[in-house]
């Protein structure tokens, strides 16, 4: 049952209500550091979540197209939890959302940010990332221009946040079918949409006088159904702390779990990309084993070899190179990879390869930064050493 976000239902014992209120006015990455003392406090602070996103009034946005020049954007609001699956829904308005094109460049570009996370702009109709770099002259001859630029990559890695980075891609459309269900998502979070494939001279003149439009291409309406997340994925925006993939709750488990129970009774023990859209679609539906729908999903899985995406490749990929696969949303290559593999220059080995040295290099920096600026106790320890030289002498 969904509990609508307006009325909060919340224990009737009187402590635990004034707990919820006094946690709800706490920062989101303090209520939910609250979760981990036991489970009556982690059901507590989930409703404390809730009243916290109703009184605060933060978005999902979802943005389609270039961080700076998005495509699409779609601001959706917080409108139930669903406390036995301990997830949250949000929507857009359906009578504010006009009917806006893009191209198949935009559906391969994705972006989902909370209005809560660090460096989200939520005031603009984009997205805008903190970026130290931004304005800082990159000219070889000065220096000086240089210096500060290193510097200042330094500190946007140190303090690099992976979901105010990452890129999703939606599946590209079939011509056969004028509109189609699409899903995307990741280990607590899920989004559902329609796309309409539509030709450019069905598309009104005043949304085709975009530059980076592509006026010989096939365009597509997309309207964003829902988007349902954990309380993980809220969370994971404020913080350069990573959340190890462990700790993330995993949406929809008591379905991940029957899938895999079925495709262990069909003896398939292939390794399968758990969130590609045909498996998410089944997830959000309520098949069962003898469904035609299952059998075709498990058609997919087994003729596939898993059904991986081109990101789950590169994400593989460079876990067997011992780089972790959150990291690889610092490099704009990636993202642009991701958006055209067909048409990038390097192939996914050498993109991975150019990953991996930068990551290297940059551990290799703060080893030797760390040599040179030794940590307080051990400061501590050379004068207390140099002390005990000097009352011996």
């Amino acid at each position: 049952m969904m509990e609508q976000s307006p009325t909060l239902r919340i224990n009737n014992i009187f402590p635990n209500e004034i707990f919820q209120h006094a946690l709800a006015l706490l920062p989101l990455k303090e209520i939910y550091s609250f979760k981990r003392v036991n489970k009556a406090w982690y059901r507590l602070c989930d409703h404390a979540i809730v009243e916290h996103i109703t009184i605060s009034g933060s978005r999902i946005h979802v943005r389609a197209g270039t961080s700076k020049n998005p495509k699409l954007c779609y601001d959706l609001n917080f409108v139930g939890y669903d406390p036995a699956l301990n997830i949250f829904t949000f929507q857009p308005f359906h009578d504010k959302i006009e009917s806006t094109f893009c191209y198949l460049k935009h559906l391969r570009e994705i972006r989902i940010l909370f209005g809560e996370w660090a460096g989200v702009n939520t005031t603009l109709n984009k997205y805008s990332p903190s970026d130290p770099t931004f304005g800082i002259s990159n000219r070889n001859f000065d220096p000086q221009a240089s210096e500060v630029l290193r510097r200042a990559k330094l500190e946007f890695h140190k303090n690099y946040i992976e979901s105010v980075r990452k890129v999703y891609q939606l599946d590209e459309p079939s011509l056969k079918d004028e509109t189609m269900i699409s899903c995307l998502g990741d280990k607590d979070i899920v989004l559902k949409c329609r796309i309409t494939t539509a030709f450019p001279c069905d598309v009104p003149n005043d949304q085709l006088n975009s530059e980076d439009d592509d006026a010989g291409g096939v365009v597509y309406s997309l309207r964003i159904e829902f988007v349902k997340v954990c309380a993980s994925w809220l969370v994971s925006g404020t913080t350069s702390n990573f959340i190890p993939e462990d700790s993330r709750n995993q949406i929809f488990a008591p379905r991940f779990n029957l899938l895999d129970k079925i495709l262990a009774e069909c003896n398939i023990t292939t390794r399968y990309y758990r969130y590609s859209s045909m498996v998410l679609k089944w997830i959000l539906s309520d098949y069962d084993m003898n469904d035609r729908e299952t059998i075709e999903l498990i058609h997919c899985i087994s003729s596939t070899q898993g059904n991986f995406s081109i990101r789950s490749k590169v994400e593989a990929a460079l876990e067997e190179k011992n780089v972790k696969k959150q990291n690889m949303w610092k490099y704009s290559l990636v993202s642009r990879f991701l958006c055209d593999p067909e048409s990038y220059p390097d192939p996914l080995d050498m993109v991975v390869d150019r990953v991996v040295r930068a990551e290297r290099n940059e551990s290799d920096n703060e080893r030797v930064k760390n040599h040179h600026n030794p940590s307080r106790f051990f400061r501590g320890l050379y004068f207390i050493k140099m002390k005990f030289i000097l009352s011996n002498t």
